[in-house]
């Protein structure tokens, strides 16, 4: 079973409409097919991701990636496909999503634009320890137990009033520091630092959760 096959099987089979008998095979997965739909009718003239496709000189599309390209909330949300079922979630969420996986196989998306296509790159992930997470045009691969302590560091800095521009360039405005502790603020800085350039930096600055704001009558606002 192929990707967009396990992410159709987790959304229960749904039908798209206009699916047609046909023989042939899919232009974007490869398989042989019964049953499609023309390959124009289911993408824009502004979609870019043909180098994604095994035959894009074809014009049938077969009912899973049919449903993977059109289906909206696939690319306007977060979410986990099990087999079983699709779970959307918000960005609220990601981080208890990607530190507790849920058994495998499943696949994992994480958008931030919420309009860019995460189904067709996605993968089936076997393991609950190191895991392919798809986040708009880069994917990458995600060990929970080698990242919770960066992260955990990370959510602390955002709790001590550093902003997630701050945490994610490493440019901190000197007040801030000055406020927080400097000697804590270099050690925890000494660890971000061998690691903020990968891919999963800019994905766990994404899932930081930011100290809601209380507002005060006067208009100004204070941390929880």
């Amino acid at each position: 079973m192929n990707t967009t096959e396990f992410i159709w099987q987790s959304a229960g089979h749904s039908l798209w409409e206009g699916i047609e008998d046909v023989k042939g095979v899919c232009c974007f997965c490869g398989k042989q097919i019964k049953q499609g739909k023309k390959i124009k009718d289911c993408v824009s003239s502004l979609f870019g991701n043909w180098d994604l496709f095994k035959y894009s000189h074809l014009e049938w599309c077969c009912p899973a990636c049919v449903y993977c390209l059109r289906e909206s909330k696939l690319r306007t949300s977060n979410w986990i496909a099990t087999g079983e079922k699709l779970i959307y979630f918000k960005r609220e969420n990601i981080a208890e999503t990607i530190f507790n996986p849920p058994n495998p196989p499943f696949v994992i998306a994480i958008t931030e634009s919420f309009k860019k296509h995460l189904a067709i790159k996605a993968r089936i992930n076997y393991s609950q320890k190191r895991f392919w997470i798809t986040m708009e045009n880069m994917g990458m691969w995600f060990e929970p137990d080698k990242w919770r302590g960066i992260f955990e560091i990370m959510k602390e800095l955002a709790e001590g009033e550093f902003s997630k521009t701050e945490i994610r360039s490493g440019e901190y405005q000197a007040r801030r520091i000055q406020n927080y502790g400097i000697e804590k603020w270099e050690k925890q800085e000494e660890l971000l630092k061998p690691v903020r350039r990968q891919p999963v930096f800019k994905l766990l600055v994404f899932a930081i959760n930011l100290p809601k704001k209380e507002v005060k009558k006067d208009g100004r606002t204070e941390g929880n």
